[in-house]
């Protein structure tokens, strides 16, 4: 599995799966080539940056590999949903291993 990175003078977002890829440069390339411009960048869960892009902005886009996780198992699953729920215990209801 593959997701694709965008870095932007050293700040690195997660881009969605589904972004253009093509049109995300040419915005890019465009903005450069004007002396500067705002992108609107989506990222991940329904958020969108605005970069300001200049002739010296330093960015970089990446394809990186993802490990696949192994699904959870109940009892990881039932302590997220725990965590989610607020359910699980504290800290101090819990039994330590010295």
């Amino acid at each position: 599995m593959q997701r694709t990175t965008l870095e932007i003078n050293r700040v690195r977002i997660v881009l969605p799966g589904d972004i253009d890829q093509a049109a995300m440069k040419e915005s890019f390339r465009r903005a450069a080539r004007s002396g500067g411009d705002f992108v609107a960048i989506p990222g991940p869960h329904n958020t969108n940056f605005d970069v300001l892009v200049t002739p010296a902005t330093n960015v970089v886009i990446r394809e990186e590999p993802v490990e696949d996780t192994p699904p959870l198992s109940d009892e990881e699953a039932s302590a997220l949903a725990d965590l989610e729920t607020g359910a699980s215990k504290t800290w101090t209801d819990c039994e330590l291993d010295y």
